[in-house]
């Protein structure tokens, strides 16, 4: 916390704590992708610790925009999420509080995981490098997708 909340009666510092907890929960699925940090193939499946996920009726249209681009090691000129040209890789909020547009994080492959006494395979983990690349802004769409939602498996 920012500042001392002990001033507050018991049932506002509840209040409080359960709001502040709340708009960390939220942010933090923008602060976790501001600087390109999402791992490929992280948001495959929702994760409901990233807090609640309403979805709308009907899904807006988005589009690539290609006349807005940047590289990696370029001056970002406009905050957007953006998508990579790299392969095995994905979407990420750039801003404009960085310097410049970073590399992307590619997937380029995975290694078991073996347990340190046994030596007996315990999982596998992704392996990823980073890779200059060329950004190009997302936008929304004026139109909306027809249909009602159809509900994938990560929503129940």
């Amino acid at each position: 916390m920012d500042y001392w909340s002990g001033w507050m009666d018991e049932a506002d510092e509840n209040l409080y704590s359960t709001l502040l907890n709340h708009a960390l929960t939220l942010a933090s699925n923008i602060t976790t992708t501001e600087g390109a940090y999402w791992d490929p193939r992280s948001l495959i499946d929702y994760n409901a610790e990233r807090g609640p996920l309403e979805p709308p009726a009907r899904w807006p249209r988005y589009r690539i925009n290609r006349a807005i681009s940047v590289a990696s090691g370029e001056t970002l000129r406009q905050s957007g999420i953006y998508v990579p040209d790299a392969d095995n890789s994905g979407a990420q909020f750039l801003s404009t509080c960085y310097k410049e547009a970073p590399p992307a994080w590619v997937l380029v492959g995975v290694e078991d995981v073996n347990h340190p006494l046994t030596g007996e395979k315990i999982g596998q983990q992704k392996i990823v490098e980073k890779r200059d690349c060329v950004w190009y802004l997302v936008e929304r769409s004026t139109d909306l997708l027809q249909g009602p939602l159809t509900p994938t498996p990560a929503m129940g």
